[in-house]
C-alpha cells in the first residue's frame, strides 16, 4: 500500500501512515502472507505465458489454471491453497475475486475423483518419546539437554510448533503440581482473546519428567527474559535468539533419527498427534484432551487420533466376540 502524501510534510501524519500500515499488515500471519505472495507469483507467471490477465483475473482464467495444476499432478490441497492466495491478492487490490462456484466445483470434483489423503506426520508413541529422552540424556551436551526438553515438553503440552517457537520464559510458571504454560495466541485464537493456561504435571520418570527436563535446560539457558527454546549454533545473532519453525522441525527429526525412526515420516506435529493418540488410547475423554490441546471442534480433534495398532483400542474387541 502506498503512503498518502501529507500537506506540509507533517511528521505526525507521516508516522500515523506508517503505523497504520503496520496494523494492516498484522491482519494475517507473516507466514500466510509469504505463502500468498509465493503463490501469486506463480499464478501471474502462468498468466503471462498464456497471455491472460492476472489482475483482475476472470473465473475462466483461474479455472483453467487450476485444471493445468491438476493435470501436472499437483495435489488438490495445493490448488486450493493457491486459489486462496489469488482471491486474497484481488481483495487487497480492490478487484473482484475470481473464485466463483465454477472454481469451487472444479476443486470439489478433483477431491471426489482423486480421493487424496492428506499428508500427515506419524504420531510418536509414549514409549518412543521416552526412548528419545533417554538417548538425548546420555549425551549430556547443552544441545541434547535443550532438545530433550523441547521434545518432552512439546509432547506433554501438545503445543503446535508455532507455539513452541513463540513460547517465552515469562510464560512458564513453576508450581507445586508441575508447571503452567500461558498461551498468548494460537491458530484458533489469533487475536489472543482466550489466552489459555496449560497444566503440565511432574512425570513419574526423572528422565522423562517434562518439569525436570525443562529445569535442566534452564540451568544452561539462564533466567534472562526471552524465547524459551533458543539457538545454540555459532551463526545466531545473539545469545537468546529463539529457534525458528524450521529449527524446531530439525530438532524433532534429528531426535527421532537417534532411535532409528525415519525422519521423513515424523515432525513437530508428531508430538501433538502422539499426545492426542496416546490420551485417546488411555481412555481420556475428548473434552479433557481438548482442554489440553485447545481444540474447539471435536471433529478437528478426531483427525489427530491416529492409532498405529488397529487392535489396541478396538470397539469390536470390547464386545467380547
Amino acid at each position: 500500500m502506498q503512503l498518502q502524501p501529507a500537506f506540509g510534510s507533517n511528521p505526525k501524519i507521516e508516522r500515523l501512515y506508517v503505523e497504520r500500515e503496520t496494523f494492516q499488515r498484522a491482519h494475517a500471519a507473516r507466514t500466510t502472507l509469504r505463502g500468498y505472495a509465493h503463490d501469486w507469483k506463480h499464478f501471474a507467471a502462468w498468466c503471462d505465458e498464456m497471455q491472460r490477465c492476472a489482475l483482475p483475473a476472470t473465473p475462466d482464467t483461474l479455472s483453467l489454471y487450476i485444471t493445468d495444476l491438476l493435470l501436472r499432478r499437483k495435489k488438490v490441497t495445493t490448488a486450493a491453497r493457491i486459489v486462496c492466495g489469488v482471491a486474497y491478492t484481488h481483495r487487497q487490490n480492490g478487484a473482484a475475486s475470481p473464485v466463483t462456484t465454477e472454481v469451487r466445483n472444479i476443486l470439489w470434483g478433483a477431491r471426489r475423483l482423486r480421493l487424496e489423503l492428506p499428508r500427515q506426520m506419524k504420531p510418536l508413541t509414549l514409549a518412543q518419546v521416552r526412548e528419545i529422552a533417554a538417548a538425548l540424556e546420555s549425551d549430556g551436551t547443552p544441545r541434547t539437554i535443550r532438545d530433550r526438553a523441547l521434545v518432552v515438553l512439546g509432547f506433554a503440552s501438545a503445543l503446535r510448533r508455532s507455539n513452541l517457537a513463540a513460547l517465552l520464559l515469562g510464560e512458564i510458571e513453576f508450581c507445586a503440581e508441575g508447571l503452567r504454560i500461558r498461551v498468548r495466541r494460537e491458530k484458533q485464537d489469533p487475536a489472543g482473546l482466550r489466552r489459555r493456561i496449560i497444566g503440565v504435571p511432574y512425570g513419574q520418570d526423572l528422565t522423562f519428567c517434562p518439569v525436570g527436563c525443562l529445569h535442566a535446560w534452564l540451568n544452561i539457558r539462564g533466567t534472562e527474559s526471552g524465547p524459551l527454546f533458543t539457538r545454540l549454533d555459532p551463526a545466531r545473532d545473539h545469545d537468546l535468539q529463539g529457534l525458528s519453525l524450521n529449527g524446531i522441525a530439525r530438532v524433532v527429526k534429528a531426535a527421532v533419527a537417534r532411535i532409528g525412526l525415519d525422519p521423513t515420516l515424523y515432525g513437530p506435529h508428531s508430538l501433538r498427534a502422539g499426545f492426542i493418540t496416546e490420551a485417546g488410547q488411555h481412555n481420556v475423554g475428548p473434552l479433557v484432551i481438548a482442554a489440553q490441546t485447545g481444540h474447539r471442534s471435536l471433529d478437528s480433534l478426531q483427525r489427530y487420533f491416529r492409532p498405529v495398532d488397529a487392535f489396541r483400542v478396538n470397539a469390536c474387541a470390547a464386545l467380547g466376540l
